[in-house]
């Protein structure tokens, strides 16, 4: 199952750890569940300055984003020790958690949770200008199905009927059974303005028609339950032990959001200001190939540019309305802080 979550590794020195050694918890064995704080994390700031998972042990432990942790059960951390500090205790264990916020040093207990191995999945449409439809529903993919957990209110969703439960079978006759497959479906029917939705209830299936709204801006910043791809985000990444590790500054190069499909990758955003944008890149592209590099699912987008730098023009084959165009595009650094500050918006 693709993860639309974009994680950074961080590879931290065994040296690094410092704990006293009378404090310092026996490691957990490795067969044993994995803790789960539920954070992330720029691992290049010196700070921990930590956005907070919902839902999470530390969300309800009353954390909050922009909180910077200092240490952990009175021992200091740093952004190269904070993950094997945590991952030293066990599930269901409860730390302290010392903070700083609004220069107010604060003691907050959190009690670890289990590290999710299927996490839920909270799909959004990407912040796609004018060319971006609204339903406004969040999914949970379970062996079911795609499962509503949660309706938007005020949304399209909400005015058509939709109900929390309802399992999502098709969209205009078109079976969807992933993320991947509802993104696509959406996508393709943006220009129609409305859906119609096969849903079960109660062992009814049901045929819901949704007149889509126009992209929606909520609160004007990235939502933080997934960090959508960009450019060169790893979509298969799993939750981790609830840290997410964010991309350094000046990263992206092409400026994209994309999901892996049969034919290549989708373009689900495109950042402004970005080469993509110069480059006349749009939403529900289909890039194919680099530079004549095929592009799929073991070969990604992401992988295709890494071999690439600031400056190059790499040639892009992509598939638009069935017809395949040539795009050249001169890869340059975007900011990471244009990315966040994008608004979120619900599909």
């Amino acid at each position: 199952m693709k993860r639309l979550i974009l994680i950074f590794a961080l590879i931290i020195s065994l040296s690094s750890m410092v704990m006293a050694q009378e404090e310092t918890p026996e490691p957990t064995s490795p067969d044993a569940p994995r803790p789960f704080l539920g954070i992330q994390f720029d691992p290049n700031d010196e700070a921990i300055t930590i956005q907070v998972l919902p839902d999470s042990p530390a969300d309800e432990a009353g954390l909050q984003d922009g909180d910077v942790i200092t240490a952990i059960n009175g021992e200091p951390v740093t952004v190269q020790t904070i993950r094997d500090v945590v991952n030293s205790f066990a599930v269901g264990e409860t730390i302290t958690v010392t903070i700083t916020r609004d220069d107010e040093s604060l003691d907050i207990d959190v009690t670890l949770g289990e590290r999710p191995t299927e996490p839920q999945i909270t799909l959004r449409t990407p912040p796609i200008n004018m060319h971006g439809a609204f339903l406004g529903v969040r999914v949970n993919e379970t062996d079911e199905g795609l499962v509503v957990d949660e309706v938007i209110e005020g949304s399209p969703a909400q005015a058509a009927g939709l109900q929390v439960g309802d399992i999502l079978v098709a969209i205009n006759d078109e079976d969807i059974t992933t993320p991947e497959s509802l993104i696509t479906a959406l996508l393709a029917n943006i220009q129609e303005g409305q859906v119609t939705l096969t849903v079960e209830r109660d062992g009814e299936t049901l045929e819901i028609t949704v007149e889509l709204a126009p992209m929606m801006r909520f609160d004007g910043r990235m939502p933080r339950d997934f960090m959508p791809p960009f450019g060169e985000g790893d979509h298969n990444m799993p939750f981790g032990d609830g840290f997410e590790f964010r991309m350094p500054q000046q990263r992206i190069v092409l400026g994209v959001g994309y999901e892996i499909v049969d034919e290549g990758a989708l373009i689900t955003d495109v950042l402004p200001d970005s080469p993509a944008e110069a480059a006349g890149l749009m939403v529900g592209d289909i890039i194919q190939a680099v530079d004549g590099d095929v592009v799929d699912a073991e070969r990604t987008l992401s992988d295709r540019l890494y071999a690439y730098e600031e400056g190059d023009t790499v040639t892009l084959d992509v598939l638009r309305d069935a017809e395949t165009l040539q795009i050249e595009v001169t890869l340059a650094p975007v900011s990471r802080r244009a990315a966040f500050e994008l608004p979120g918006t619900d599909m």
